[in-house]
């Protein structure tokens, strides 16, 4: 894969440049256990896939379109017994060790780095200026929960109150906005973030 001089922004306004492809990105994560019989060792690969792959190939094993691209750390088990370093603190430094993983593994479909697009090589011999564009993430609630930095009993999607989960909302409730999120981080403000079932920390996604 090879960097191409593109000088444009239009990808940075949601547009291509005449001839350019655009990239779905796909990826996927789920902590997983090793083994049952022997501790409890995990493992925590992200795999990723992209969007010009036919469905029926993506979700055939044999035909490998989900590559792993890391494997993200776990954190050790909480301890209460160390004076000046509490237990959530403890779960925030672990949670933004995490994040700053993914910060440098996605750091190459930021739009920082990829406005320009990547010159490819496509599956029919030809190159191709390809701009990749994340634009799904599959897990499940507590998985999303992590990923998104949220207290497990919130929505990942929509600021609903608890009480009012489960329940069809339809367009009533807001999204959660990740700029007031590193905006309220910034200041420091714990208070709005708890209010929105937001822990306290930079958020790379």
């Amino acid at each position: 894969m090879r960097h191409v001089g593109y000088r444009t922004n239009k990808y940075t306004r949601g547009l291509l440049p005449d001839g350019g492809t655009l990239v779905p990105i796909l990826l996927a994560s789920d902590e997983t256990h090793v083994t049952n019989f022997s501790g409890d060792k995990m493992l925590w690969p992200v795999y990723m896939s992209i969007g010009n792959i036919l469905s029926s190939i993506r979700n055939t094993p044999m035909m490998y379109a989900w590559i792993p691209i890391a494997f993200l750390p776990i954190g050790p088990k909480r301890v209460n017994k160390i004076p000046a370093y509490s237990v959530d603190m403890q779960e925030i430094q672990a949670l933004q060790t995490i994040h700053d993983v993914l910060t440098h593994v996605l750091k190459p479909l930021s739009d920082e780095e990829c406005q320009n697009g990547y010159e490819m090589v496509c599956r029919d011999g030809n190159f191709r200026l390809c701009f990749p564009k994340l634009v799904c993430w599959l897990a499940d609630h507590m998985e999303n929960a992590t990923l998104y930095g949220i207290a497990s009993n919130h929505c990942p999607t929509c600021i609903i109150p608890t009480d009012k989960l489960g329940e069809y909302s339809g367009s009533g409730y807001l999204t959660h906005s990740h700029k007031d999120y590193i905006a309220a981080c910034d200041k420091s403000d714990a208070s709005s973030l708890n209010a929105n079932g937001v822990k306290n920390f930079k958020n790379t996604l």
